[in-house]
């Protein structure tokens, strides 16, 4: 089976959501499911996208799943209304 898992949060960020993503695509794919993940880059919890990565329209990167990282709006607002806006925009 084929298995595209969509979520804002995945490693290296390291928080519960990022980490359960993360096993719970591996174990799929240990029973020989083919994983997709979309995700933007890693900039939890600061907002800056971690060393290392770039805050580009695509780029793919395989960790046991496959990983398609897309380019993400980050605003220096962390009013309720503005993050909420970001993630709709995503």
């Amino acid at each position: 089976m084929k298995v595209l898992f969509l979520t804002h949060y995945f490693p290296p960020e390291v928080n519960a959501p990022a980490s359960r993503t993360y096993e719970h695509c591996r174990v799929w794919v240990e029973h020989g499911h083919e994983v997709s993940v979309l995700t933007c880059a890693p900039n939890h919890p600061a907002g800056k996208v971690y060393l290392g990565y770039r805050n580009r329209l695509w780029q793919a990167e395989t960790i046991g799943v496959c990983v398609q990282r897309m380019d993400i709006a980050r605003g220096q607002s962390r009013s309720r209304l503005a993050v909420g806006q970001l993630f709709l925009l995503w």
